[in-house]
């Protein structure tokens, strides 16, 4: 640390060159102190942040200071970085105020402010001003300064008054933090957790604080649809079913009560199985366009009792899956799609965890009842108001015209309108040519 001090004192050597040359250095007429201001800081609950200011009293001419910082990082966190006091800067000169990054242990290795000019600062003020935020419970927990050095400005290209000569009270301080009775109880459920179905899990309200008396740790969730009580501060329980339990933890004692939630989620000891039924018929069957059909995936399953709460339809053409929450959908291939061609059809379905599991069948498609192009809108899946019953969709449009044509046949009639037209279009053809023939064999005709 004295290190930072000497670079700073040669910076402050080459400055003074520059400045009028005088030396007001002043003698130590008391024994400085350096010291937490407040030295006792009372907690009543997790997560509370209070402030406490590193100070000095009965200083001449002080120029330069530097200390090393500690704290307990399990009971105690630093907020943000150490913020300058204006003591020094009372000097009227410019100060350089450096804090090395805490490290994971709770220390901070230099807190170092120094003085750019040859007249220092004396009297009492704040040096530093430090903010923390309790993050666990114990009886109490020490902030410590330690090494602290005290120098003196830099006069004339000399160490005014041999500066690293100023002597504090002591070269250490502390504050104690004290977890205090009288403040609300703050319930903390842990963190959350993942664990597959058959798992006890072990609940953890150890860094929940109660200050009163009677302190009661409660945990509530539902089950099976049953509500399930526990009590204690680190109960135990076996999940057997997949899924996901929000578990409520209520803290209460004689100052009140507190709640904190924590979420385990459950998975199966495996995938859930995909399986596809169409109408019945086995794998390789043929549809015709236009023929509504239902794909069935209500036999698909999960072990460990898990419930199935997704179905995702991949119909083989490229576009976005369908996704239905009831297990099957009703469908039908009309515009856009290549006849005697075989579609690979894929079911996802999910649990409630995320886990998933395929399955495959395959469809052939030969002409049939062509029909009207549906809306744009037409391929997405719309669920009925009933949610038992199949979701119906159709494949995409295509932009080729259409016409009528009888069921499954493949053969088509033109529009009464068109023929008119085509009618028309071929008298008119027929005249044309005749009288063009006729003046040419007939030019008097």
């Amino acid at each position: 640390m004295k290190k930072v001090i000497t670079y700073a004192i040669v910076i402050l050597t080459l400055f003074s060159f520059i400045l009028p040359i005088t030396n007001q250095t002043q003698g130590q007429t008391q024994t400085p102190t350096v010291s937490f201001t407040p030295s006792q800081i009372p907690v009543t609950q997790v997560n509370q942040q209070f402030s406490v200011n590193i100070t000095i009293s009965n200083v001449q001419n002080l120029g330069a200071w530097d200390a090393n910082l500690q704290w307990d990082p399990t009971v105690l966190s630093l907020v943000g970085t150490p913020t300058e006091g204006d003591f020094l800067s009372q000097s009227g000169s410019t100060t350089s105020f450096i804090s090395t990054p805490p490290t994971k242990n709770g220390t901070i290795t230099d807190i170092t402010d120094v003085v750019f000019g040859t007249t220092g600062s004396s009297g009492n003020g704040v040096l530093v001003t430090l903010n923390f935020q309790a993050i666990a419970t114990t009886s109490s927990s020490t902030i410590s300064l330690n090494d602290i050095v005290l120098t003196g400005p830099v006069s004339g290209g000399k160490v005014a008054n041999n500066p690293d000569n100023i002597t504090a009270t002591s070269d250490s301080a502390t504050a104690t933090v004290s977890f205090t009775q009288g403040g609300a109880p703050s319930a903390n459920a842990g963190p959350n957790k993942i664990v597959t179905a058959g798992s006890t899990v072990t609940f953890n309200g150890t860094a929940s604080l109660s200050s009163g008396t009677g302190s009661n740790y409660t945990w509530s969730f539902t089950d099976g649809g049953k509500p399930v009580t526990l009590t204690g501060q680190s109960p135990t329980y076996t999940f057997t079913t997949p899924g996901i339990y929000p578990v409520t933890l209520t803290l209460s004692d004689s100052n009140g009560s507190s709640n904190s939630t924590v979420t385990i989620t459950v998975q199966s000891s495996s995938k859930p199985v995909a399986v596809i039924k169409i109408e019945g018929l086995a794998d390789n069957q043929t549809v015709h366009v236009g023929q509504q059909f239902t794909f069935d995936g209500t036999s698909s399953y999960e072990a460990n009792n898990g419930a199935i709460v997704k179905y995702i339809w991949d119909l083989g053409l490229g576009s976005t899956p369908i996704t239905t929450t009831n297990g099957t959908l009703t469908y039908a291939y009309t515009g856009g799609v290549s006849l005697d061609t075989t579609y690979n059809v894929t079911l996802t379905v999910m649990d409630v965890t995320g886990l998933n599991g395929t399955a495959s069948t395959m469809i052939k498609l030969l002409k049939g009842a062509s029909v009207t192009a549906p809306p744009a809108d037409s391929a997405t899946s719309v669920p009925t108001s009933d949610s038992s019953s199949p979701t119906t969709a159709t494949s995409p449009p295509d932009s080729t015209p259409t016409a009528t044509s009888d069921p499954y046949t493949g053969t088509s009639s033109i529009p009464p309108e068109v023929t008119a037209i085509l009618v028309a279009l071929t008298i008119a053809v027929l005249l044309g040519a005749t009288m063009w023939l006729r003046k040419r064999t007939c030019p008097n005709f």
